[in-house]
């Protein structure tokens, strides 16, 4: 997981306007989305004297949080469900569905034109990753989501609060995580326990890679997680899916007994006339000292930085 950081305040404002405009377009009425919408979300969520809708669009993610909790209140989630959708009983089955109300439905239907709009023949989709300044999947820190050219974007947007469950949320700027398309098919509606790469976390502190030995020359991938954290890794296969990287630690470890401080040392008195550190000789073997600023800009940044720390590197 690689904490994402806020959106600059310009790209809030360009994607606020683009959300107002599509409103405008497709003819729905934002007074009565809004007055549906304080029904059910919490009381202080819009504040006196502020635009509501700006607020249902850009509201931090740890509003939008706060605001998805109060529905897990019963009260609250059949408040929300009864203003939100037609619920239609299937006798055959015997079970409810749910299918969101026309109002909702239009809201829902703008996702898809918001995320192609284009500016300087960039869809939003890729202006989200370049302004975030992210290259790798916050969920996974495996996958490339740069994009490949202005119309081809690398990532995905994942729902945090899936739409068809949430549909208010549906295009909250924060409620969209750019990520790759395996981690947003893994996660897919899921959202109970997770945490969001928009969530006030300390993800570098409250997960470590680290390893154990299988056999003299292989390793096994361990994930320790904390905070939240551990949902994440356990719900959306994270671990399974870096047991392939036990070749990546394998290298590192190899690296570090052939360039072990002693003979980085016979190293730097073999070629003095060089003149370069033992610090130096290290960036060069190992690479740089990667530190948690970097981590959604190379992949398996995470996993390198928690093993050369693990083997006393850096």
């Amino acid at each position: 997981m690689v904490k994402l950081k806020c959106y600059s305040p310009t790209f809030e404002e360009e994607y606020f306007n683009s959300v107002s405009e599509a409103l405008n377009k497709c003819g729905l009425d934002k007074n009565q989305l809004i007055e549906s919408c304080k029904v059910y979300l919490p009381p202080d969520f819009f504040k006196d004297g502020e635009d509501d809708l700006k607020t249902l669009i850009l509201s931090s993610f740890s509003e939008l949080k706060r605001a998805y909790k109060s529905m897990t209140i019963e009260a609250t989630k059949d408040t929300m469900l009864k203003n939100c959708f037609d619920i239609i009983h299937d006798e055959k089955n015997e079970k409810d569905e749910y299918k969101a109300k026309p109002i909702y439905r239009k809201y829902m239907d703008l996702y898809p034109t918001l995320r192609d709009k284009q500016k300087d023949k960039k869809k939003m989709s890729v202006r989200m990753v370049e302004d975030l300044g992210v290259n790798v999947c916050p969920y996974c820190n495996r996958d490339y989501i740069n994009c490949r050219g202005g119309k081809i974007s690398g990532a995905q947007l994942d729902h945090f609060y899936p739409k068809d469950d949430f549909p208010f949320f549906a295009v909250s700027l924060y409620n969209l995580v750019p990520v790759c398309g395996n981690c947003n098919r893994v996660k897919s509606k899921q959202q109970g326990g997770l945490a969001s790469p928009f969530d006030d976390l300390d993800f570098d502190g409250s997960l470590q890679i680290s390893y154990t030995p299988i056999d003299e020359h292989s390793v096994k991938v361990i994930m320790t997680a904390k905070n939240g954290l551990q949902h994440n890794i356990q719900k959306m296969h994270i671990q399974e899916a870096y047991a392939i990287n036990n070749i990546d630690i394998e290298e590192l470890i190899y690296k570090s007994k052939a360039y072990s401080s002693a003979g980085i040392k016979e190293l730097l008195s073999q070629y003095e006339e060089l003149g370069l550190s033992e610090t130096e000789i290290k960036k060069i073997v190992f690479g740089e000292k990667i530190e948690p600023s970097e981590f959604g800009i190379r992949p398996l940044s995470k996993l390198k930085s928690d093993i050369l720390k693990e083997l006393k590197i850096w």
